[in-house]
């Protein structure tokens, strides 16, 4: 436990109520200068977690924007853990995944009553201890209509502490940047596609270079999937990924007439299904030379290709 950690450095500009320590968890990008994690934090791991393995270390924003460090635990003989400590090394306070169900009375009760618009994300419920005792809890909470991602803190009793907003759950891609979604549309995939949660909106090209708005769903009752709207947000078709042994014998068929010495990415195959329950079908095709991204309709003739 003595060896030295990389401490990868993250990006973060978070905008938080005051008062209590929230993090932020969204996704990060991981930049590639080492920092050594302080010999106090390390001592504090070996004497307190000797059987736990270190699995990552990262910094987050307090609520507060207090920088901190987080270290992962994991295959310990208790639950994994995360821990947080200030950046000269100090030991702030854990952090433990827990059910619903070991979410304090009050606290439900407190979501449920000034939250009503909103489900909790049963996956996403952490208990924030303490050296003095303290206890708080995290919870992520979701936007019945809106699907935004949402988090909150709250002390035993169901006080609230601290509120997070984040209202780019579903507008962002890679690059950071991302297309609102209409109303009138969010309306469409509530009534169709109950259930799911929005996670992302942008702006991609199909394989023809047709540019269309790309919204995901997650978490539904279905897998996951893409739904696809041209430029006037109107629907085009779902997507969802699928097996190799899935697609049709005349699509596969196809592909080995017309791309002798390709080979299907099996990780790369999606059905699309339009309004009027027609299914297409788009494969990523690799060879030495060149990869090839084509959509079949469901008879093996191509709909479109891209080099």
């Amino acid at each position: 436990m003595k060896n030295l950690i990389y401490l990868l450095l993250l990006g973060y500009s978070v905008t938080l109520f005051s008062g209590c320590n929230f993090l932020n968890h969204d996704d990060d990008t991981l930049e590639p200068n080492p920092v050594v994690l302080p010999p106090v934090a390390e001592d504090f791991i070996a004497e307190n977690y000797p059987s736990h393995f270190i699995s990552s270390t990262d910094t987050e924003d307090l609520c507060d924007s207090t920088l901190v460090l987080e270290v992962e635990l994991e295959d310990g003989p208790g639950p994994d853990v995360d821990l947080y400590f200030s950046l000269d090394g100090t030991f702030l306070f854990t952090e433990t995944d827990i059910s619903l169900i070991d979410l304090p009375e009050a606290v439900r009760n407190a979501i449920s009553n000034n939250f009503a618009d909103y489900s909790i994300n049963e996956q996403n419920i952490e208990r924030h201890d303490y050296p003095d005792g303290a206890i708080e809890y995290e919870v992520e909470l979701i936007h019945n209509i809106t699907g935004d991602e949402d988090d909150a803190v709250f002390n035993p009793n169901g006080e609230l502490l601290c509120f997070e907003a984040d209202h780019n759950d579903d507008n962002g891609n890679g690059n950071g940047t991302g297309v609102n979604i209409p109303d009138e549309v969010r309306n469409f995939i509530q009534d169709q596609y109950s259930g799911y949660i929005i996670t992302s909106s942008e702006q991609e090209d199909i394989c023809d270079d047709v540019p269309m708005y790309e919204v995901e769903l997650e978490d539904g009752p279905g897998p996951d999937m893409d739904l696809y709207f041209n430029l006037d947000w109107v629907f085009q078709f779902s997507e969802i990924e699928i097996s190799v042994n899935q697609l049709p014998a005349a699509v596969t068929d196809a592909i080995n007439t017309n791309y002798a010495g390709y080979e299907i990415d099996e990780d790369k195959v999606e059905q699309l299904e339009r309004p009027d329950g027609s299914l297409m079908y788009a494969v990523e095709l690799e060879s030495n030379d060149n990869d090839a991204e084509v959509i079949f309709h469901a008879d093996g003739s191509i709909y479109c290709e891209d080099q």
